[in-house]
């Protein structure tokens, strides 16, 4: 039995999720399945026709808070990115090196059922895979292709159907990363060319004062068309297959996702390795590894000790239940026998 969480701690579960898929090298299934959301998250968009009121209430709930977590972070990402992007990705360094030592038991359990070699190469394709499509980015970086190097304050200002094209097939890609750990969705973005018109359409949102011009406004609803139905297809198709590979193959996929956190890891230091040299300094660095880190790594474990408690709490109420059922269930019967 799960315990039935409530709509704080699922709204600030999905605030974590959206800021995570603004992140170059994070993803936002990756923090999902560290806050334990992911399965039920997966089970609920598979399964969305069929109960449609609980699933939906379930699911809008994670959703409200990943949308305030996209806009949320479009701002603030920009000024943390700015000063201590070290200390940023230690931070959620920290907090998947956390998701890991959450798992590790059983992680441990699995390696020893038998099918070791199976493991190992379900961990080795599915950090290969993030591997390369870093590479891939920096080699497009290092070519200087308009609307993936430049850091500055691009924007869309008169969006064209070819761009919208782009971005509805860009969100279908990027939209993976909130289903299947390890794929960054800003990652997606940034291949696609997308990453800073789409950072700077999420920090408009909150600009009243550009409401005024009509211009903006259209522009805007341009932009956000094809990101939020390419990303409503992706999520309602791409969850059946990756429910029903959970539910035949966990053992596997549990591995899958072991090398997507260590590849997820290393891409967030490579990805941003320039920004980085240019800020550093020792002190960034003493930051980053006795407080961000650590803070990352504690927040992760003590949620998941949290979560834990609650599912132990569930089940004790549901044992006494059970229980006090049993007893009515027998008096009943032997007050029939009586009678």
């Amino acid at each position: 039995m799960q315990e039935k969480e409530s709509f704080i701690s699922l709204f600030f579960k999905g605030i974590l999720i959206g800021i995570a898929n603004m992140i170059a090298g994070i993803s936002g299934g990756t923090i999902a399945f560290i806050t334990g959301v992911y399965e039920k998250m997966v089970k609920s968009l598979a399964n969305l026709t069929k109960k449609f009121g609980p699933n939906f209430g379930y699911l809008i709930q994670i959703f409200l808070g990943v949308g305030v977590g996209f806009v949320g972070a479009s701002r603030v990402l920009d000024i943390a990115f700015s000063h201590i992007i070290l200390e940023m990705i230690c931070l959620f360094s920290g907090i998947l090196l956390g998701g890991i030592w959450n798992d590790k038991e059983e992680y441990k359990t699995i390696y020893r059922s038998g099918k070791k070699r199976t493991y190992i190469i379900s961990f080795l394709i599915a950090f290969g895979a993030i591997m390369l499509l870093t590479l891939v980015n920096q080699l497009l970086t290092e070519s200087d292709l308009e609307g993936i190097t430049q850091r500055n304050d691009e924007r869309w200002n008169d969006v064209t159907i070819m761009q919208m094209g782009i971005l509805f097939f860009a969100i279908i890609f990027g939209a993976t990363a909130m289903i299947f750990p390890g794929i960054s969705g800003s990652l997606c973005f940034m291949v696609f060319g997308i990453y800073y018109p789409v950072l700077n359409a999420m920090s408009d949102i909150t600009n009243i004062s550009k409401y005024q011009d009509p211009g903006f406004a259209f522009n805007l609803i341009k932009i956000m068309i094809p990101l939020i139905v390419g990303g409503a297809l992706s999520l309602i198709f791409i969850s059946k297959p990756i429910n029903k590979a959970f539910e035949k193959h966990r053992d596997i996929c549990m591995y899958l996702i072991f090398g997507f956190l260590i590849a997820s890891i290393i891409s967030m230091f490579i990805l941003n390795f320039h920004d980085i040299q240019i800020q550093f300094t020792w002190w960034h660095l003493l930051l980053a590894l006795l407080v961000f880190l650590p803070a990352g790594f504690f927040a992760s474990v003590l949620l998941h000790l949290s979560k834990l408690k609650v599912q132990k709490r569930r089940e004790e109420r549901h044992a006494q239940k059970e229980e006090l059922e049993a007893k009515i269930q027998e008096e009943t019967e032997t007050q029939d026998v009586s009678e």
